[in-house]
């Protein structure tokens, strides 16, 4: 357990460690802690989910449907770093400078 903390710690947008915390703290009888780490790897699993998309609609050139669906993502997952770059990289398309400096800052 302690080394799936360390390993969550160093990579906090990684879905599968939460869903292993969430299987350890089950199997030791801790139902609240498997429930809230198994609920974090989902977020973060959906999270990985609407990034995915995103690129698929930027590369099918809809930048702007590609920001808002990946805004909420990054919104409910502050520890998604993958998907702020990529927001604040797509904001930058548009010409929200401002807002994409606030993403990379």
């Amino acid at each position: 357990m302690e080394y799936l903390e360390l390993a969550a710690e160093a990579d906090p947008e990684d879905p599968l460690y939460y869903e292993r915390l969430g299987a350890v703290y089950q199997q030791l009888g801790e139902r609240d802690s498997a429930r809230e780490h198994r609920q974090r790897a989902e977020r973060l699993r959906r999270a990985f989910e609407d990034y995915a998309h995103a690129l698929l609609l930027r590369r099918r050139g809809f930048i702007s449907e590609a920001v808002s669906n990946l805004k909420q993502a990054v919104r409910l997952n502050p520890e998604f770093v993958t998907g702020k770059m990529l927001l604040a990289n797509l904001l930058q398309q548009l010409g929200h400078k401002q807002e994409s400096l606030e993403l990379y800052l």
